[in-house]
């Protein structure tokens, strides 16, 4: 009898044990996740925001030079890469529907405007490019799906300020007192981004809203 309880005893332990592992593991790997996510949605949060103001500087001087040109490169690259990893973790997780005819989508037009770039910077031979009509005609393009995703940050994501003009200084901004993420973002997502529905609602307002541009991309891109 004695020996029946001891053998119960010790599953029971070895159970509880293989769960508790699991369980810490678990946590690692969701901390993990948050973590990553947390950096990504405050990257694209970042690049939007200034991005924006950008764009408009290009439209209305209609030249780049280098530095701006370097700029508008960093900012394309970042959105890239955050968006392709938080679509990919969304899809993967089950959050989202791959209901559209890409994947991970829309990151493939962001795609499309880093090659844009590269283009431009192929062309410049000086520290400066005049833009043609038809560059004015794509950055146009860039700049209202800037504002697609940039809206469903500010929608979805809480703690993201948008630095006054006179704040943005060389594609960032004068002081972190003045950033895009504040104290809040930290406060309300640090360590946790993973079990919150903003970013999942951020990444689907994104999806919807980005299907209307999808016969500009085919004219002025590819």
């Amino acid at each position: 009898m004695k020996k029946g309880m001891w053998i119960s005893f010790l599953l029971f332990f070895v159970l509880s044990l293989f769960s508790f592992i699991q369980y810490m593991e678990n946590r690692q790997y969701e901390k993990y996740l948050s973590q990553q996510l947390f950096n990504d949605v405050s990257s694209v949060a970042w690049s939007t925001t200034l991005n924006s103001f950008l764009l408009d500087d290009l439209m209305t001087e209609k030249k780049i030079n280098s530095n701006q040109l370097a700029i508008m490169k960093s900012h394309y690259k970042r959105m890239t890469e955050s968006s392709r990893t938080i679509v990919e973790l969304a899809e993967s997780l089950g959050l989202i529907d791959e209901e559209y005819p890409s994947s991970p989508y829309p990151v493939y037009m962001v795609v499309e405007f880093r090659e844009f770039v590269k283009s431009l910077e192929k062309q410049m031979e000086k520290e400066s490019l005049s833009l043609s009509n038809e560059d004015i005609e794509r950055l146009h393009v860039m700049k209202e799906l800037n504002q697609v995703w940039f809206t469903a940050v500010q929608d979805h994501i809480q703690g993201v300020h948008v630095p006054d003009e006179d704040q943005v200084i060389n594609g960032g901004v004068s002081s972190m007192d003045n950033g895009v993420t504040t104290d809040i973002y930290k406060d309300v997502y640090w360590g946790v981004i993973i079990n919150n529905k903003d970013w999942v609602n951020m990444v689907k307002q994104i999806q919807g809203d980005s299907q209307s541009f999808e016969d500009e991309i085919e004219q002025f891109f590819r």
